[in-house]
């Protein structure tokens, strides 16, 4: 039963560092893009 469950824990070992990552910061002079570069960023 382990051997079946290997590759989900290994997936999960992977993956784990990557929904830690910081978040990137973005700067935008424009005020229609800094909109809608806000609103990807938020969500």
């Amino acid at each position: 039963m382990s051997r079946k469950l290997l590759p989900l824990y290994v997936t999960a070992a992977f993956t784990g560092g990557t929904a830690a990552a910081d978040v990137p910061r973005v700067a935008v002079d424009i005020a229609p893009v800094h909109s809608l570069v806000a609103r990807v960023m938020e969500g």
